[in-house]
């Protein structure tokens, strides 16, 4: 036997192990945002946030319903569509072309399942069909695919320049959804939610929403190709990167404040081209904050333990997502308890933060005893599955 020094033995300061978990961590701490969005989304469409926010006019409540529409609005999807990308980039190089299309499929069905049964709001067969669109793209060079992200992003923001309310095309059906959903049947509800659906999904405001989407999946596709995000879940990088996105943010907020450029006047040309930069800058500072910010507290051990309770919820993210959106259907919509709008944001979020609780629970006692997740094992049948 060969003698070894101590030091060869030691680990580095960050481990292959500790970096792999942190991909768990975020999962988990984004899908924590991603429900706690959702919750708020399946109380009250978009319609009707504002009616809905001046019922529950406490000071408590106020905050929060701002909080969800300034930081966590439409922020999260890309949060979680980048982690999609990068889950995606780690299988098709573990296992080839072939399986990767089955899983985009079979998660593409399980959103349109959830589409019909449960909710409009699915990401799941967006971002199943967008990852396809990578095998085609993941040829073009490293520095093509970073100024297509660049250039699909600052393009989403094109939006600005329409018409307020070009895109609402369910605004007719606002005064009667409400109803729908608290007190219709499981065919009324259905038939509403389909409505919106196909209103919503081809609306302009859409479909400069999907192209900022699939550029932040993009970029999450990069990162874990070849497995880079490793070189940057080290502290100084997460620092870093957390600082640039907080001075960005904070920066985009001040300019658009002091420029006047808030709400929805129509404007000359230039103010809409300099609010649509100002809110591009904005919007991908929170998306960094949003990414970073867990990975900075986990690398520091601030609320480390913390943080690694939720790596088994992250481990299991599909199961947990659909397992919510299937909970919160029943809790506001007429087939179940028909509690649309009328759930204090406060009360909202505690039952919420207790249901994280009890599902990372119920995690770590899962994964003891079978390892997965049982839809990632539905998942994973039908993806390695023979044909």
């Amino acid at each position: 036997m060969t003698k070894v020094s101590p030091g060869t033995l030691s680990e580095p300061a960050f481990s292959s192990s500790r970096r792999e978990l942190s991909l768990d961590v975020l999962r988990g701490f984004s899908l924590v945002g991603v429900g706690a969005a959702n919750l708020m989304v399946f109380n009250a469409e978009a319609g009707h946030i504002e009616a809905y926010a001046q019922a529950f006019t406490g000071t408590l409540n106020h905050y929060i319903v701002s909080f969800f529409i300034i930081f966590l609005w439409g922020k999260y999807f890309p949060v979680f569509a980048f982690l999609f990308g990068l889950s995606a980039a780690l299988a098709l190089e573990s296992k080839g072309v072939r399986p990767f299309w089955k899983r985009a499929w079979v998660l593409g069905a399980l959103g349109v399942l959830q589409l019909i049964f449960i909710w409009k709001g699915d990401v799941l067969h967006q971002y199943a069909l967008m990852s396809l669109l990578l095998l085609p793209l993941r040829h073009l060079s490293v520095p093509a695919r970073i100024y297509l992200v660049v250039a699909l992003y600052l393009v989403s923001f094109a939006d600005v320049f329409l018409p307020h309310g070009l895109g609402d095309a369910s605004l007719p059906l606002q005064l009667s959804t409400s109803d729908v959903f608290r007190e219709g049947t499981f065919g009324e509800v259905f038939q509403r939610r389909m409505e919106l659906y196909w209103k919503e999904a081809w609306s302009w405001e859409a479909l400069f929403y999907q192209l900022r989407i699939f550029a932040w999946l993009l970029l999450g596709y990069l990162v874990g190709e070849k497995k880079r995000f490793r070189a940057y879940v080290q502290p100084s990088r997460v620092y870093l990167v957390l600082g640039v996105g907080v001075l960005v943010m904070v920066s985009a907020a001040f300019l658009i404040h002091v420029t006047g450029l808030r709400g929805e006047a129509v404007r000359p040309l230039g103010e809409n081209l300099l609010k649509a930069f100002f809110s591009s800058l904005f919007y991908a500072g929170d998306v960094l904050l949003l990414l970073v910010l867990p990975l900075a507290l986990y690398v520091t051990g601030i609320g480390k333990k913390v943080l690694e309770a939720l790596a088994p919820f992250g481990k299991m993210t599909l199961t947990h997502y659909l397992t919510q959106n299937l909970l919160f259907s029943f809790v506001f919509y007429g087939y179940g308890w028909g509690l649309y709008g009328k759930v204090a944001p406060v009360i909202l979020w505690m039952g919420y933060l207790l249901l994280v609780t009890v599902q990372v629970l119920v995690s770590i006692w899962w994964l003891r005893r079978f390892g997965q997740g049982p839809m990632e094992k539905v998942v994973r049948y039908f993806t390695t599955a023979r044909t």
